[in-house]
């Protein structure tokens, strides 16, 4: 097939030369670096294996699949779990000897303890909730991704009837339920029944297909995709898409000034409860969509696939504001009754939605807001979670502009989103993360850190989970200690963020402190970054040696006065301007 919506990255001469495992991460590494394949940390992948046991010596069939937290893109042979097969078939005993048994039953949940006792070669790399997904399908390599193109049909009023007008008979359909045992038991059934299918589209999620041989698993991934992509691009609406055009787009820089003064204080309205580090993401789909009539009505139907709203929450804010006709006072103060206006809704539907043993209500502030004429802001707890964020809102832009070009598209209902988000397991899940360090969701700006002390105190702040600006007057030196932050601590996933807002959790800024010019444009860049500030550290200063008379010149003075007190005024007057907003 001639791939126009999909990239084809698969060469033999790699595959060849890698074992069964290894011929999987590299499958599953090809199918998540495309946006349109599958999202950050989204999706999963298996092959059944013959190994050999290490207590027998005897051949065993073993499942590997992507485990629990991991990233198609990025992972590596240890983010697979492993799985005897027999013992894993073996767990339908218990779970027909269970009553109730179901989807959202208490067994349901139970039985992801009991993977533990089917793991293959003490391999500590937990299964995920999908692991059923894979098993039960009589094939053996199976692909579940989230592309653009298939959650679009699966997000469609009429997602039953699309599919077989897309597929034909090659492919089936399941309606949305919550996965898990269950389901993956319901759609092995499915995949028995009707041999005639390669793959399955989830309602309300994405698709799920198969093969015998992992090349032509990985090659069925691509043309499912592709062919719904170009059903949907033969029907697109072009200047007619999300009901058309209402506002129009901000210049970029009449956009970053706004942003530069608008961010901190909007950090400050989100973080009630929490602080919050924030990505700008601003491309042309997603200005398409909050300049647009019908970004009102979609925004408030929330997002479709399960993947995206754990990160965007329920539904994103949309200020409906005219960057044409009205000013910077007017923004505010429909932020400010926006954002008051969310946390009622989100309580509301918590109340309405919760149960008995329901986890009390997370922090009820919105995690993505949608501005005409600027764009997307996300916020999460660290910039690897706010570029996720992001990531995930851009793409549910893009399932609403497929699902609306060739239907109506809906989101789930509220009492399923629920069940999603305060899910026991994912409850589980967060209790399990480590507590968070001292300086974890602050950043923090240090001047000097290109070398001795400075840097050593941005590697301390880092330590302690801080966000380290690196400021130097060396923008090379600046750079260096943030490059040596990223590569101990990592970029962190996601891939979304606008220019600069793209960042990790470290970024190297150059900066003169004596001119007050040079420290406003450093700190703009922070915030256009992060959000805001929250610590200043400046440990650049100089110290010039007097003459053997014990005198120094007027000039040298003035160095010594401009850099260790004129310099840290200015820094100091220009972060209580941002503190202050």
């Amino acid at each position: 097939m001639d791939y126009q919506f999909v990239n084809y990255l698969w060469d033999d001469v790699v595959a060849d030369g890698l074992d069964a495992v290894e011929r999987l991460r590299y499958r599953s590494n090809l199918l998540g670096a495309d946006q349109r394949i599958t999202n950050t940390g989204g999706g999963n992948t298996s092959s059944k294996i013959v190994e050999i046991d290490p207590l027998t010596g005897e051949e065993v069939d073993v499942m590997w699949v992507k485990g629990s937290g991991g990233d198609l893109r990025t992972s590596k042979r240890e983010n697979f779990a492993s799985l005897y097969m027999d013992k894993f078939m073996a767990l339908q005993k218990v779970w027909a000897s269970a009553e109730p048994r179901g989807p959202k039953t208490k067994i349901e949940d139970e039985m992801v303890a009991l993977y533990r006792h089917c793991v293959y070669n003490l391999n500590p790399r937990a299964s995920s909730i999908d692991t059923p997904l894979h098993a039960f399908i009589p094939y053996r390599h199976v692909d579940h991704t989230h592309p653009i193109s298939s959650i679009a049909i699966a997000a469609c009023k009429d997602q039953e009837r699309l599919t077989k007008e897309v597929f034909g008979d090659e492919v089936g359909y399941v309606k949305w339920q919550r996965p898990g045992y269950d389901l993956g038991l319901l759609m092995g059934k499915i995949a028995s029944e009707n041999p005639q299918y390669k793959g399955l589209i989830m309602g309300q999620h994405g698709i799920i297909n198969w093969a015998d041989d992992d090349k032509a698993c990985y090659e069925l991934s691509l043309d499912l995709i592709e062919k719904g992509a170009r059903f949907i691009a033969q029907h697109d609406k072009g200047e007619a898409t999300f009901g058309g055009q209402k506002y129009q787009s901000l210049g970029k820089s009449e956009r970053e000034a706004l942003l530069v003064e608008l961010l901190p204080k909007l950090r400050g309205m989100v973080s009630q409860m929490n602080r919050f580090i924030g990505t700008v993401h601003v491309t042309e789909s997603v200005l398409q969509f909050v300049n647009s009539h019908d970004a009102v009505r979609l925004a408030e139907i929330g997002t479709s696939c399960p993947d995206h709203f754990l990160r965007t929450k329920i539904k994103p804010l949309f200020i409906d504001w005219n960057p044409q006709s009205e000013d910077f006072s007017a923004l505010l103060n429909k932020l400010e009754s926006g954002i008051a206006q969310y946390r009622e809704d989100y309580a509301a539907y918590y109340e309405a939605c919760k149960h008995p043993n329901s986890p009390a209500m997370r922090d009820p502030n919105p995690r993505v807001i949608l501005i005409p004429g600027v764009g997307l802001i996300a916020w999460g707890k660290n910039k690897s979670e706010s570029r996720v964020t992001a990531e995930f809102y851009s793409l549910a832009v893009d399932v609403m502009r497929s699902a609306e070009a060739i239907s109506d598209y809906q989101g789930l209902p509220r009492q399923e989103a629920f069940d999603i988000e305060y899910w026991a397991l994912e409850e589980a899940k967060l209790r399990r993360m480590p507590a968070e360090k001292e300086f974890a969701r602050n950043v923090v700006v240090v001047v000097g850190a290109g070398s001795g002390i400075g840097r050593a105190t941005a590697l301390r702040v880092a330590q302690e989970g801080a966000h380290v600006v690196c400021v130097d007057l060396n923008a090379d030196a600046a750079q260096g200690t943030a490059d040596m932050l990223t590569t101990i601590y990592g970029q962190g996933i996601g891939v979304a963020g606008t220019g600069i807002s793209g960042c990790g959790s470290a970024i190297g800024l150059s900066a003169d402190i004596t001119q007050r010019d040079s420290v406003q444009a450093m700190l703009a860049q922070v915030i256009l970054a992060y959000g805001g500030i929250d610590n200043v550290i400046v440990t650049a200063g100089v110290f010039v040696p007097p003459s053997k008379a014990g005198k120094i010149s007027d000039k040298q003075w003035d160095l010594t006065f401009n850099v260790n007190v004129k310099g840290l005024y200015i820094v100091a007057d220009e972060a209580r301007k941002i503190w202050e907003a």
